[in-house]
């Protein structure tokens, strides 16, 4: 895994590119578990697991040494929220995947052959939907921030992960059920 190009001022898309180190072909079908690691609330390892996006999708065959990528969608440190606070949006995701394995799990960039399952029925055994806020958080009017230092993505049907150093501000929207921070699905080749 290493981070891509990023583009865009007030929503930013930074792309991640996956390769496959292994010795056979592996399909991802469907979204990455996701997780940022960083400092908010005044704790050192927040850890925010990113929504789905809404978008279709395909599987995508990787070849030993073949590419693809996805892209984390999100509100930079400073940007606006819809209505100046960090709320739900009508065209942002609708699930969310809890992506979690042990600190000693392997990381290994490359997708395994375990990878061909479909992703949205079964990310992961502990794959959750995102709950809704409570009316407090839905309704508070200060924006907090994330200063993100990992990105840890999880493959689909696996338990490793595989992590990098990601130096981002972002508008921490972990308590909202649309954040307007998301994952995309795998797109072949890199970005």
């Amino acid at each position: 895994m290493t981070l891509g190009h990023h583009s865009g001022t007030t929503t930013v898309t930074q792309a991640v590119d996956l390769m496959n180190n292994g010795t056979s072909a592996c399909v991802l079908d469907g979204y990455p578990g996701v997780n940022l690691v960083g400092v908010a609330h005044g704790v050192s390892q927040y850890t925010w697991t990113l929504q789905w996006g809404t978008a279709r999708h395909s599987p995508v065959t990787l070849e030993p040494g073949g590419s693809a990528h996805f892209y984390v969608v999100y509100l930079p440190a400073g940007a606006k929220a819809v209505g100046g606070k960090a709320t739900a949006s009508a065209a942002a995701p609708a699930a969310s995947a809890s992506a979690k394995a042990g600190s000693g799990a392997s990381t290994k960039a490359s997708a395994s052959p375990k990878a061909s399952a479909k992703a949205t029925t079964k990310a992961s055994s502990t794959a959750k939907a995102s709950v809704a806020p409570s009316k407090s958080a839905a309704t508070a009017s200060a924006v907090v921030d994330i200063e993100v230092l990992n990105i840890s993505i999880t493959l689909p049907n696996t338990y490793s992960q595989d992590e990098a150093a990601w130096n981002a501000r972002l508008v921490l929207q972990d308590k909202v059920a649309h954040a307007q921070t998301y994952v995309t699905p795998f797109i072949p080749g890199t970005a």
